[in-house]
């Protein structure tokens, strides 16, 4: 019944957003479009029905987007043309030489929604909605916690996918997800999320967003997410570490006070109890690692994206597990750095990984502090990503999408 209500709640934010993202004028349009994905945030990567289309809310939205206002990206710069081609052509270039395009062709094209809403959004920044913005990070916040509260009074099973991921219970506790599809990768987006909240205190000078960057941390806490969790406290210092020597000091003194606070209760919050098992989790990440460079070293020039599950039951046949009793073979190797390698070959891993690493070296002098911000948030995200592989996730996309394009000028 909850997944039948939920497809049709879907038909109908396609039908009435595709309706007003395409018949207003450009202005609005952006608009409409910025809002939707947005507003709309835990649709957004549920497919239209019929489901047999297999085509996200989000692809759908943006192609739309793009078909409207295909004028307005001839704005774009060669340069970016030529560089964005580049990127994707080498993307697809192993998916055309292992014969396999089909698979690969889903992936690209939701990457390159990425790029739609990249433009849409830096069209956005330019109309000075930036209070907007903060309306819209605050809207998804309130829909994180119901979907949390939910999960906790309804049972950790409450979702929007009709499915159970065995990641959802661990060592004895639950780890919440929201509605994402994953624990590890609703902590990851907690961990970049928060910290908007840090930069709008210091923006509006309101204290209230300390209180829900704080919210927030406790959310990548019950999501029983390691790296995301460490990443952040990294990125937390080199924040504090920028502000004054007091301020520095305080943030010490608290975090020494909230570290041993929240060790009080490790029994109770299963991400200490990850970390106690750190060594045997770490063991078994490796055996995928190696499962991984075992594909890679077979297939330099890359396998595609939508082809790992294939090629690592060839070359590491024993690294399948079993659920219903069904043999199932992982979809990446458990690192978002190799999954990269292993799918796009070196020439495509290498260009996205200096687009991605040159964004760490833009100067970040800016009164407002917006550049330092993105940087702590990509350094959260670089982080977390050496556990898992989360850009074929469509809000973790856009997130990042959204908070690069902020940047543009640079």
């Amino acid at each position: 019944m909850l997944l039948s209500i939920i497809k049709l709640i879907t038909l109908l934010i396609f039908l009435f957003k595709s309706y007003s993202i395409y018949s207003n004028e450009f202005r609005l349009s952006v608009n409409n479009y910025i809002s939707s994905i947005l507003i709309f945030f835990p649709f957004i990567d549920l497919n239209i029905p019929p489901g047999s289309l297999q085509i996200k809310l989000y692809v759908a939205l943006s192609l739309i987007f793009f078909v409207k206002n295909i004028n307005h990206f001839g704005s774009v710069s060669r340069q970016i043309k030529v560089y964005l081609f580049s990127i994707f052509f080498f993307i697809l270039l192993p998916s055309i030489l292992s014969g396999s395009i089909a698979n690969s062709l889903k992936y690209v094209i939701q990457y390159f929604c990425y790029f739609i809403t990249f433009f849409a959004f830096v069209a956005f920044s330019k109309q000075n909605n930036f209070s907007k913005l903060i309306l819209y990070f605050k809207i998804i916040l309130v829909e994180i916690l119901l979907f949390v509260i939910l999960q906790f009074l309804i049972g950790i099973e409450f979702n929007f996918y009709g499915t159970y991921n065995p990641n959802f219970y661990d060592l004895d506790n639950f780890r919440y997800y929201s509605f994402f599809q994953d624990p590890q990768i609703f902590g990851q987006f907690a961990g970049m999320f928060s910290l908007l909240f840090l930069y709008f205190s210091h923006y509006t000078n309101n204290r209230k967003y300390l209180f829900l960057y704080i919210l927030v941390i406790l959310l990548v806490i019950i999501s029983g997410s390691k790296s995301p969790l460490i990443g952040l406290a990294v990125a937390t210092l080199f924040y504090f570490l920028r502000q004054n020597f007091l301020t520095t000091l305080i943030f010490v003194l608290l975090l020494l006070i909230g570290f041993e606070q929240l060790s009080s209760l490790a029994s109770n919050l299963v991400i200490f109890k990850r970390f106690e098992v750190f060594e045997d989790q770490s063991e078994n990440r490796l055996l995928f690692w190696n499962d991984g460079i075992k594909v890679l070293l077979n297939n330099v020039m890359g396998i595609g994206f939508g082809n790992y599950k294939s090629e690592v039951a060839k070359y590491s046949p024993e690294a399948y597990f079993t659920i219903d009793n069904e043999i199932v073979y992982p979809g990446h190797p458990e690192n978002g750095y190799l999954t990269l390698l292993v799918n796009s070959g070196l020439i495509g891993s290498i260009l996205l990984f200096f687009t991605f690493f040159r964004l760490f070296f833009i100067p970040s002098h800016d009164k407002s502090n917006l550049k330092f911000l993105v940087k702590l948030i990509l350094l959260v995200f670089a982080i977390s990503f050496f556990s898992t592989y989360t850009l074929d996730d469509v809000k973790i996309g856009i997130f990042l999408t959204v908070i690069i394009s902020m940047i543009y000028d640079q």
